[in-house]
C-alpha cells in the first residue's frame, strides 16, 4: 500500500467500492480508509469503522488479521494527531507499531515510526522525531520502498535545516541540489520541500516560493492536505519577505480555505498566524492581535510546538509595532526559552533582535546592545543575510 496515493487512484476506491462485497470489499476499505485520512479524516474513520465491523464476523488467517487492525490503528493514530490529542495518537501508534513488528511488516514500520516522528515534533521533541524520522527511512529501505525512504530522509533534514543552515547544508546540501526524474509525486514533492527551506533560510525569498509552491500542487495530488497547508503559509512568508503583502495574503487565505473544514488545530492555527503576520505589515494592527490571539488559543494544545514559538514571535513583534515594549520583552522572553528547548537556531536570533528593540525603547541601551549583538552572532553564523540586516 503507498504511503500516499494519486487523487485517482482513490477514485477509482470510491467506484471499486459501490459494488464490491465480502473480502474484496474489506480490502478496499482499507485502502479508503488510508487514503482518506488527510483528505477527509472524518470520513476515514467512517470507513474504518465499517471495516472494523466486517472484521469481526470475517474469517481471515490471524497474520492477515493482525495486519488490518494494525493499519486501521495507524489510521485512527492519524486522527487524533491531526485534533492535536498527542498522547492518544502516540499510544495508538505504538500499539500499530507493535503489530507490524510482530508482523515483520516493514513498510508498516516506516508508517509508525513516520507518523510518532510527526507527532513528536507537534509535541516540540525533536530529538525524539529525529530518531522516528530515521527509523523511518531504515524500515523503508528493509522494505525496499524508496519511495518511503526517500520521503522520511527529506523530512529529516528539513528539520536539520530549520536547526543549523550551515551544518545541513554541508552534509545533504549536494543531494538536493537538482530533482531526479521518474520520482514519484510525493516523493519530489518532499525533496521540493528541502530545497525550498535551503532557499529560504538562505534568504533567497523567490527561489523558495517557487520550490514550496510546487510542494503545495504535489501535497494536494497526494492528498497530503496538511503539508499542503503548511507549503501555502511558508510560500506566504516568502513573499511577505519580498514586501507582496497582496500576494502573501492570498497564499495565507489559499491555506486558511482548505484549513477550516478539517477542524485541524495547527493547521487552523497556523494559517490564522501567518494572516496576522500579513496584516501586521500592512499596518493594520488590531485585526492582526485579533487574529494572534485566536491562533494563540487554537493552538494551546501544542504549545511545545515549533508553530506556537513562530506565532509568539509574531505576536512579540506586532507589541513592538504597538509600542508596547514591556508586553513585547515579555514576550521574546518566552520565546527565548522555547528556541532553547526546540534548539532552532531562527528562533534564537529573533528572540534575542525581539529583546534588543524592546530593551532600546524602554532606556536600558546596555542589555539592548548584549542582546542585538548576540543576535548578530548567531545570524552571521548561520549565514543568514536577511536575520543579518
Amino acid at each position: 500500500m503507498e504511503i500516499f496515493a494519486l487523487n485517482d487512484v482513490v477514485a477509482r476506491l470510491e467506484a471499486e467500492l459501490t459494488s464490491a462485497q465480502g473480502v474484496d470489499r474489506m480490502a478496499l476499505l482499507l485502502a479508503l480508509a488510508w487514503h482518506l485520512r488527510q483528505r477527509n479524516t472524518r470520513r476515514a474513520l467512517d470507513v474504518a469503522g465499517e471495516l472494523e465491523g466486517m472484521l469481526v464476523s470475517a474469517i481471515l488467517p490471524a497474520v492477515e488479521r493482525s495486519s488490518v487492525e494494525g493499519r486501521i490503528t495507524l489510521i485512527r493514530a492519524e486522527a487524533e494527531w491531526l485534533f492535536a490529542r498527542l498522547a492518544e495518537a502516540e499510544l495508538l501508534a505504538r500499539r500499530a507499531l507493535e503489530l507490524f513488528a510482530w508482523l515483520n511488516d516493514q513498510v508498516g514500520c516506516a508508517d509508525a515510526h513516520w507518523l510518532l516522528a510527526w507527532i513528536a515534533v507537534d509535541g516540540g521533541k525533536l530529538d525524539v522525531s529525529d530518531a522516528e524520522f530515521e527509523a523511518s527511512n531504515r524500515a523503508a529501505v528493509a522494505a525496499g520502498d524508496l519511495t518511503r525512504a526517500g520521503i522520511a530522509q527529506a523530512a529529516m533534514v528539513r528539520w536539520a535545516v530549520l536547526r543549523n543552515l550551515l551544518l545541513a547544508d554541508e552534509r545533504w546540501g549536494a543531494l538536493y541540489r537538482d530533482e531526479p526524474a521518474g520520482l514519484h509525486p510525493a516523493h519530489a514533492g518532499w525533496r521540493n520541500e528541502v530545497r525550498g527551506m535551503f532557499a529560504h533560510y538562505s534568504s533567497d525569498f523567490g527561489s523558495a516560493a517557487t520550490y514550496l509552491m510546487k510542494v503545495f500542487d504535489s501535497a494536494l495530488a497526494t492528498g497530503q492536505i496538511r503539508t499542503a497547508i503548511i507549503a501555502a503559509t511558508n510560500v506566504a512568508e516568502g513573499f511577505d519577505r519580498l514586501n507582496d503583502h497582496a500576494t502573501a495574503l492570498e497564499w495565507t487565505q489559499k491555506g486558511l480555505d482548505l484549513a477550516r473544514p478539517t477542524g485541524w488545530p495547527r493547521s487552523i492555527g497556523a494559517c490564522l498566524m501567518h494572516m496576522a503576520e500579513t496584516l501586521r505589515y500592512a499596518g493594520r494592527f488590531d485585526a492582526a492581535r485579533e487574529m494572534l490571539a485566536e491562533a494563540l488559543a487554537t493552538l494551546s494544545p501544542l504549545a511545545g510546538s515549533r508553530t506556537y514559538a513562530i506565532a509568539l514571535q509574531y505576536m512579540g513583534d506586532l507589541q513592538l509595532d504597538r509600542e508596547d515594549f514591556a508586553s513585547a520583552l515579555e514576550t521574546f522572553r518566552q520565546l527565548e526559552q522555547r528556541a532553547t528547548a526546540l534548539s532552532q537556531t531562527d528562533f534564537q536570533i529573533d528572540s534575542q533582535r525581539g529583546q534588543a528593540h524592546a530593551l532600546s525603547y524602554m532606556n536600558e541601551p546596555e542589555g539592548a546592545l548584549r542582546a542585538a549583538r548576540t543576535a548578530l552572532r548567531l545570524a552571521e553564523e548561520q549565514g543568514d543575510a536577511s536575520r543579518q540586516i
